[in-house]
């Protein structure tokens, strides 16, 4: 049996001032996913489209290793550090299971 893919679902407060450079922050991180993290399946960055202030990313792990392999990562914990310097408060982070899709591997 194929290990069970894990999935987060993030939501980012951030100031009308701020979120330009979240975004690119979080885009710069995502780039350097492409290239160096295979398990790393999905990194998607959207804003909502009811508050400008709301920014939510949707991440899909090949499985639990690489999600604690990739959230302790040096690269990680640089990323979060400047994230929280650019965001209102602490992200509501919703962990899921997915069970497929279009797109998913």
């Amino acid at each position: 049996m194929d290990p069970i893919k894990v999935s987060l679902f993030k939501k980012y407060c951030v100031t009308a001032e701020k979120k330009e450079a979240l975004i690119d922050h979080i885009l710069a991180f995502a780039s350097k996913l492409e290239a160096n993290e295979d398990g790393t399946e999905l990194f998607i960055v959207s804003t909502s489209p009811t508050d400008e202030n709301v920014i939510f990313i949707y991440i899909v792990y090949a499985n639990e290793e690489v999600r604690t392999l990739h959230e302790n990562s040096d690269t990680y914990i640089t990323y979060r550090t400047a994230v929280n310097n650019l965001v209102s408060g602490i992200p509501e982070i919703i962990f899921l299971t997915p069970q497929g899709g279009k797109g998913l591997k």
